[in-house]
C-alpha cells in the first residue's frame, strides 16, 4: 500500500515519491482508463510540491505508457497495453481477438506498384515486379493501434484487388484462396511518428512507437507477403522468451 503523503525527510526525491502515489492509483482502479487526472496545479496543492516536481511525476508515467496528454484537454489514464508475443504467427485481429478487444480497420490505399530494391529483396523478387501495395489503419474498439502497410506480389493474389479489405484479415483471405502461412520473420525498431501518421493514430508528432517490418512465408518456404507496421508504442509491450542453450 502507498502512502498518500510524500516524506520530506526521506532520501528519495519527492517527483519520484509522489510518481508511486499516481501510479498506485491507476494499478488500484482509483483513476480507470480514460479519465483524466487532477491539473498539475491541482496537484501541487495537494501534495505541497512544486509544478516541476509534478511535471517530472507525470512526465514519467507518461513515459511508461500509464498515461497520455491531449493537446489543450489534459491527461488522461491510458488502456492498459497489449502484449505482442513474437513466438506464435497470428494476425492482427487474432491478437486483438485474443485479448478481448474488437479489431477493425480502414483502408487508406490500394495500389500496384513495381517493387522496389527492398521490397523485392524481401520477397525474393525481381527489381520491379508489380506488386499489390495495400495501407490500412487498424483498430481495437475502435481506437487506432497501428499503421499497417503490406505488399504481395500481384501473380500470387491477383484477388485482393477486389477483396474487401477494410476489416478483414488478410491472412484469412489468404487462406480462403489455398496460400498458407506457416512462419514468418519480424524486426522491431523504436521510432518517433512523424505528423500524419501521428494524426491517424490520434497521438502527439513524434510520440514513441514500434516500427515492425514482417515477411510472412508459405508452406514451401517462399516468401508471400512483406508488412511495414507503424504500432503506438503506448499500447503494445513486446515479450521475447529466452531459453538457454541446453546442447
Amino acid at each position: 500500500m502507498i502512502a498518500e503523503t510524500l516524506d520530506r525527510t526521506s532520501h528519495i526525491h519527492l517527483y519520484h515519491q509522489l510518481k508511486l502515489i499516481l501510479r498506485s492509483k491507476v494499478e488500484n482502479g482509483e483513476w480507470r482508463p480514460g479519465d483524466q487526472i487532477p491539473t498539475e496545479e491541482e496537484l501541487c496543492e495537494r501534495y505541497q510540491v512544486s509544478r516541476i516536481t509534478v511535471k517530472q511525476a507525470v512526465n514519467g508515467l507518461v513515459a511508461d505508457g500509464l498515461l497520455y496528454r491531449q493537446q489543450g484537454r489534459g491527461t488522461f489514464v491510458a488502456t492498459p497495453k497489449i502484449e505482442q508475443e513474437p513466438e506464435r504467427l497470428t494476425s492482427f485481429s487474432e491478437q486483438m481477438q485474443q485479448r478481448g478487444l474488437r479489431p477493425g480497420g480502414t483502408l487508406l490505399s490500394r495500389q500496384v506498384i513495381p517493387a522496389s530494391k527492398k521490397i523485392a529483396e524481401q520477397l525474393n523478387l525481381q527489381l520491379g515486379t508489380p506488386i499489390i501495395q495495400i495501407q490500412r489503419l487498424r483498430l481495437a474498439d475502435n481506437e487506432p493501434m497501428g499503421i499497417q502497410t503490406a505488399h504481395i506480389p500481384l501473380s500470387r493474389l491477383p484477388q485482393l484487388l477486389e477483396e474487401e479489405l477494410g476489416q478483414y484479415s488478410l491472412y484469412k483471405l489468404f487462406a480462403k484462396y489455398g496460400i498458407h502461412l506457416v512462419s514468418a520473420m519480424e524486426r522491431y525498431e523504436a521510432v518517433l511518428t512523424d505528423e500524419d501518421e501521428a494524426r491517424l493514430l490520434n497521438v502527439e508528432p513524434r510520440s514513441p512507437a514500434f516500427l515492425v517490418e514482417r515477411v510472412t512465408y508459405d508452406e514451401t518456404g517462399l516468401p508471400v507477403e512483406f508488412v511495414k507496421s507503424v504500432m503506438r508504442g503506448d499500447r503494445y509491450i513486446v515479450t521475447v522468451a529466452l531459453h538457454t542453450d541446453t546442447a
